[in-house]
Parts: C-alpha cells; structure tokens; sequence
C-alpha cells in the first residue's frame, strides 16, 4: 500500500516562500533601476552604476560564513525577523540618499542583511519540506525567488516610466514590510539557540565556516550565478541605450515563465533519477 504523501504546502511553507519572495522582490528591483538611479539622478557613470550592484553582494559573501553560526546562537525564526526587520529598515533609508558615497554605504549595509535573511530562509525552507520530497519541495520555495525574478525588475522599471525613484522606494519598503509580516506568521520549527554555556565554549573552526564537501556545488552556481548577474545588472542600461527602455522588463517576464513552468517537473526528476539527471542538460543548456 502506497504511503501518503506529507504536505508540502504548510503554513510555515507558505509563510518562509513569502519572506523570500518579498526580499527577492525588492533585490531584483534594485539590481535592475539603481545603475539607472545613479546615471540619471546622482550624475554618475556606467562603472559606478555596477558598483552599486557589487556592493551589496561584497557585503553578502563577507558575512555569509558567518550567517550559519548568527543563526545557531539566536535560533532559525528570531534570526530571520531580525535580519528582515533590518533588511526593510535599510530599504527605508534609500529614500534619505542623494549622494553616490551614501549611497554604496547603504548598500554594503543592505548586503548584511541580506546575506543572513537568505540564508535563514533556505534553512527554515530545508527543515519544514519533508524528507521525501525534499526536491520537488525546495523546487517550489525556489519558485519565489523565479516569481520575484520578474516581479521585481516589472515592477521597479513599470514604476520608473510613470513616477520618480522616491515612489519606487516607498513601494519596495511597502513590500518588505510585507516581508517581515510573512517572516512573524512562521512558526518555530523546535530548533534552539545554542546555550551561552556552549557559545562560550565553542571555536571558530575552517569546518564551521565552509563546508568543503559543499565546494564542488558552489563552483557550479557561482559560475551561473557570475553570467547571469553580469546580464541582469545591465539589462535596463542596455535596453535603454537601444531605445528599449519601455519593453525591457519583458526580458524577465520570459525568463521567469520558463523557469517557473520547468520547475515543477525538474523537482521530481530529481527526486526520482538524482541530481545529474537535473543540473548537467540544464548546465548545458544555459552555457
């Protein structure tokens, strides 16, 4: 007799993906309007636009190592709403920022933030998928991210070709609100803070902050990672310099449908046949 399959689709399933839409939302809108943001209103160039894209993953990949270790001292839930409160709060102060300077100090900050919101998002999302279907589960919290991919830059550019960067700014702190809501309705999953007695006790080890059986993998969505964020960032720039600037959304409006229709199907595929059968057409496919 066939076992009956455990619910993927539970409150704190739910909850968790609408945090990590809602950030995502608001990453991808940046990414695409702020290299615009500060050719056009803080009279900056082209390499100053990509900084501001950079700055905030340089934040993100300096304290990602430490974001594992953050969260086992505070517990997955408390960590979560904390770097989420602050990720909306610094998304606040965009609306304050008229130089380029103030501007990429608000974005490192934003990238610290950022860096524990996501990593705590994916380990709530790993924990309260059931072990069966732990693919096609994570498939569909990966989804969030895909919505938000064209969610995101829809919206940021939509509102940029009727209103000013402020009313974008207010939008996005609106939509992260929206995500701190989501990040309180999660329930705790019975993980606990690491006691004092044992955070006292414990070293910062090479095997606490990277895990070397995790290198391989790594390398791989670095790599897809470095040639889709290299097209993303400048996108809307390019599309402008074409006289595209009204249709240039619609780049991630195709992207995100493939991605979102695919998803389904590959998660159980790799549940099914394993990973190879999953990431090596689909690496292939993408170079």
């Amino acid at each position: 007799m066939e076992k009956t399959k455990q619910p993927i689709w539970t409150k704190n399933f739910i909850s968790v993906s609408l945090t990590h839409f809602f950030v995502f939302v608001t990453f991808y809108a940046l990414l695409t309007t702020l290299p615009i943001y500060v050719i056009d209103e803080l009279g900056g160039n082209e390499a100053q636009g990509g900084l501001v894209v950079t700055a905030i993953m340089v934040a993100a990949i300096l304290i990602r190592p430490f974001s594992g270790r953050f969260l086992e001292k505070t517990g997955k839930k408390k960590g979560l709403i904390a770097a989420v409160s602050l990720y909306m709060i610094t998304m606040i102060f965009y609306l304050t920022i008229s130089q380029f300077e103030g501007l990429m100090v608000l974005r490192f900050i934003h990238g610290l933030s950022f860096a524990v919101v996501t990593t705590a998002t994916g380990a709530i999302a790993a924990d309260v998928v059931p072990a069966q279907r732990r693919g096609e589960g994570l498939g569909y919290f990966a989804m969030s991210m895909n919505v938000a991919v064209v969610v995101g830059p829809f919206v940021g550019l939509s509102i940029l070709q009727a209103a000013a960067f402020e009313t974008l700014f207010i939008v996005l702190s609106v939509f992260m609100l929206l995500g701190v809501i989501s990040s309180l309705m999660i329930r705790s999953s019975g993980e606990k803070a690491v006691p004092k007695t044992e955070q006292k006790a414990a070293k910062v080890s090479f095997h606490d902050l990277f895990e070397t059986r995790a290198l391989p993998t790594a390398l791989i969505a670095s790599l897809v990672a470095f040639s889709y964020s290299s097209i993303v960032s400048f996108i809307s720039v390019y599309a402008n310099s074409l006289g595209l600037g009204g249709v240039s959304s619609y780049f991630f409006v195709v992207f995100a449908v493939v991605m979102i229709v695919s998803r389904p199907s590959l998660g159980r595929a790799f549940d099914r046949k394993g990973p190879s059968i999953v990431i090596l057409p689909s690496l292939l496919l993408f170079a």
